[in-house]
């Protein structure tokens, strides 16, 4: 029995079961696990209020107070505006970094988790409400007591592997130098939590941390950053990405952004597919490849977008354009292509 779930697993998880019970989706930093909310918002579309709550800068009157009713000479409970439970519409809430809230709001916070209740006033009917924070090994400040632990049902998040993360990579637009590197130093998203990564320069150790480190987070800040590197300047970019992502990743991935500066344009790819000088060294070519998965918009684009992949002579660079094409949201268009379905023909054995 595996330990930990993937994202793609908890989303399901609380899609299933999260209007009974209340999940802890629990990880290190900057895996993903806030992110969790627009997936379940894509999943559910309109049938939710979805509601996220930053738990730990949350006060009691940002939850609700009661107010003196003069006429009844009672105090009637009014909930916070984040609830909106004025709408009688089911909330979808996530309650983020839950284990770092004051003690206090984790206290109000247990009949939320437990009977979906803010305070005195129940939740619209169908409501579902799950929670997220970081390992209490993690060292940021979580810790829980035994009442608290006994309302959730607490389930560990896997850190995304490079492959997973460049599934998402490739579909919310990554800056391909950045997808490229990742392929090629895929121990950067490795987790300390694996037990053999000591000596790992790249990511979070709360051991050893002193600074930036690599998490799917930080990658796509890092994006970011690689976009704008010509209006910003050389010395400005490595600067950023050291902060970003640490020294030892931003001075590994300089080496991506100069290759890169030297690359066929897309416009002079597209223009002479067949004749075209193509880089030889293999991340020139990582980086051309996950540019050219980023511009498949049309199958007229992909059929020109293969020509120049059948030109690449390492047949494990086409397969993995292939598969990365294959499992993002470019398949559809992709599947029923007459030069894929060519190029799969061809390269059954290695695809």
């Amino acid at each position: 029995m595996q330990n930990q779930i993937t994202l793609n697993e908890a989303a399901n998880l609380i899609s299933t079961v999260g209007r009974d019970v209340t999940f802890m989706l629990v990880g290190e930093p900057g895996v993903g696990k806030s992110s969790i909310l627009k997936t379940l918002e894509a999943k559910h579309g309109d049938a939710f209020e979805y509601i996220y709550v930053d738990c730990p800068v949350k006060d009691i009157p940002d939850v609700g107070m009661s107010i003196p009713d003069h006429q009844k000479k009672v105090l009637e409970y009014y909930t916070g505006a984040v609830f909106n439970l004025s709408n009688p519409k089911p909330k979808l809430i996530m309650l983020d970094e839950m284990l770092k809230a004051p003690n206090l709001i984790k206290l109000i916070f247990t009949r939320l988790i437990l009977e979906r209740m803010v305070g005195d006033v129940a939740l619209p009917e169908g409501s579902m409400v799950f929670c997220t924070s970081n390992n209490v090994s993690d060292g940021v400040g979580d810790s829980i007591a035994g009442h608290l632990q006994n309302r959730l049902a607490m389930v560990q998040v896997k850190k995304p592997s490079a492959d997973e993360w460049l599934n998402w990579a490739i579909d919310n637009d990554v800056a391909p130098e950045v997808c490229a590197w990742v392929n090629q130093f895929p121990r950067a998203l490795a987790s300390y939590l694996d037990g053999d990564q000591k000596d790992n320069p790249y990511i979070y150790n709360p051991k050893t941390q002193k600074g930036a480190f690599v998490s799917p987070r930080s990658l796509a800040k890092a994006s970011y950053i690689v976009n704008a590197r010509d209006m910003i300047g050389e010395n400005s970019t490595m600067v950023a990405l050291a902060g970003t992502l640490g020294a030892p990743a931003a001075a590994d991935l300089a080496a991506f952004l100069h290759v890169a500066d030297k690359l066929p344009t897309f416009d002079t790819l597209m223009t002479d597919p067949d004749k075209v000088k193509l880089p030889e060294d293999i991340p020139a070519l990582l980086i051309m490849l996950f540019g050219l998965i980023a511009r498949i918009d049309t199958s007229e684009t992909f059929d020109k977008i293969m020509q120049v992949v059948d030109r690449v002579v390492h047949k494990e660079l086409q397969t993995l354009f292939m598969t990365s094409v294959m499992r993002s949201s470019k398949a559809a268009l992709v599947a029923r292509n007459a030069s894929f379905t060519k190029w799969a023909s061809a390269n059954a054995k290695y695809y």
